[in-house]
């Protein structure tokens, strides 16, 4: 869907970061016709849903989302040109298509959302946005770029070529690990889905999930990925710390031996038990299998060669290992965090995003008397059915930034929503009647919402408003 969207802003034109979108399709599914209307509004593109048959096509302001079906699969393609009875449209899955009329009829629903960006279209907070996300990426740069550097320093610094060979090998182990780890953890990158998948869709039960997730995927509470992460990274800090210090041979390469069997059981364990292909342990396996004959190949394992292992390197090699324990159990716990507030917020979000559920809450409020006061500000449509009454005083942020968005939304929705603000804790004489009215009721804080009357309570904020005016408007009317 990321794709789809990021197609469509640029052939509108509008101005947007990627996390937006990110975010965007972890707030809505983004696979109804209210979803993609809740989309355009948070951009403030101004759009249309209607019903057309084939040969109104030709009537229409492009470019246009139309809804089409085939087989029970529902998708939404973006209308790009349409000339000589041909019409080239962009799916999400197929790129740019183009065919005649007659033939994109067998699949389009009808349904057509007209879409015509102004002035005022954009992403909210665009440029904070994007400064934001390109300190994101120069810090991931920066952090990399360290990375490499350590890479280096530590191949550098060994004193012969298998040594560099197995050092690069347990960098890329860690790596590895810290992906498949990413992969327990939701966090959804493309091409290492693609890799783990290899065109295979996940519902299918196949890929990396289906061996990360499964029952014997970890021991004593730790899953594969956790304790790959521990023993390369920590096999790689080793190496440097050794070769800067002792310059002899590493007890690692005994205790690299007992990685071998964990090989033979976790090609067992996805040939056999859970019948599925993961292509990072494969990789992870490969690596493990790489390194052994890199050991192998460096020491001829005469009794001289390991009696080299004195009681200093071993003290280090676990030193090693405990910092790189130290150092995932922190990074877990931020992990594990993010992880658990991922569906509290969804969670919250579809609550938010719905509307039945808004209007019953707001419904459930007992009606204030609003009337009319003098001095009150109004701002937009006064015949708009929608009246967003705002009790404001002046020495509050929040209701600063109340009325910037707000007046924002009532320039989007000129004809649905009207904005009121009353005045409270002022000195000027002629905002008194706005003091007694917000006495009378009881207004206890500022910003205070109500809409049409009805009070507007956490959850709900001002920021919420403006998903559900269209249906306030339909009730309304």
């Amino acid at each position: 869907m990321e794709k789809w969207l990021d197609q469509v802003l640029r052939e509108l034109k509008i101005n947007y970061t990627s996390s937006t979108i990110k975010n965007a399709i972890n707030r809505w599914s983004l696979l109804n016709i209210r979803d993609l209307t809740h989309f355009f509004d948070f951009f403030k593109i101004p759009n249309l849903t209607i019903r057309l048959k084939p040969d109104q096509l030709s009537e229409i302001s492009l470019p246009a989302i139309a809804h089409c079906q085939t087989n029970d699969n529902s998708f939404f393609v973006l209308l790009q040109r349409l000339q000589n009875n041909q019409i080239s449209y962009y799916r999400e899955s197929k790129g740019e298509i183009t065919e005649t009329i007659e033939a994109f009829s067998e699949k389009w629903s009808g349904t057509v959302m007209l879409l015509a960006p102004d002035e005022h279209s954009g992403e909210p907070n665009y440029e904070g946005n994007r400064q934001k996300e390109q300190r994101t990426k120069l810090e991931k740069g920066l952090m990399w770029g360290a990375l490499r550097v350590v890479v280096l320093v530590g191949i550098f610094l060994q004193t012969h070529l298998y040594l560099s060979g197995i050092f690069l090998l347990y960098g890329i182990g860690t790596v590895v690990s810290v992906l498949l780890l990413q992969s327990e953890y939701g966090k959804r990158i493309e091409w290492v889905e693609k890799l783990c998948h290899l065109g295979t869709p996940p519902s299918e039960g196949q890929g990396c999930n289906a061996v990360t997730q499964s029952s014997s995927s970890k021991i004593f509470g730790f899953s594969w990925a956790e304790i790959g992460l521990v023993y390369f990274g920590g096999s790689a800090i080793s190496f440097i710390i050794e070769q800067l210090t002792l310059k002899q041979v590493s007890p690692l390469s005994l205790l690299h031996m007992f990685t071998l069997p964990y090989v033979i059981y976790s090609l067992y364990y996805q040939a056999f038990v859970v019948r599925a292909w993961c292509m990072l342990c494969l990789i992870v396996q490969g690596v493990l299998i790489m390194i052994a004959v890199a050991w192998l190949g460096h020491y001829d394992w005469h009794l001289r060669d390991v009696s080299g292992m004195n009681v200093v390197a071993s003290l280090l090699t676990t030193a090693s290992f405990a910092l790189m324990v130290a150092l995932w159990l922190f990074f877990k716990q931020v992990w594990q965090r993010e992880r658990q507030l991922v569906p509290t917020k969804r969670a919250l979000n579809q609550w938010q995003n719905d509307s039945d559920l808004f209007l019953s809450h707001l419904y459930a409020q007992p009606i204030t008397e609003i009337g009319v006061l003098p001095n009150e500000t109004q701002i937009g449509n006064i015949d708009a059915p929608i009246v967003v009454t705002m009790v404001s005083n002046p020495h509050c942020n929040p209701c600063k930034e109340a009325f910037k968005e707000l007046t924002g939304w009532v320039k989007y929705f000129e004809d649905e929503m009207q904005l009121r603000i009353r005045h409270i804790n002022s000195s000027e004489v002629h905002y008194q009647e706005h003091e007694k009215w917000a006495k009378e009721i009881g207004i206890e804080f500022t910003p205070t919402l109500f809409i049409n009357g009805y009070q507007l309570r956490s959850p709900y904020s001002y920021k919420d408003i403006w998903k559900h005016v269209r249906i306030l408007a339909e009730k309304v009317s």
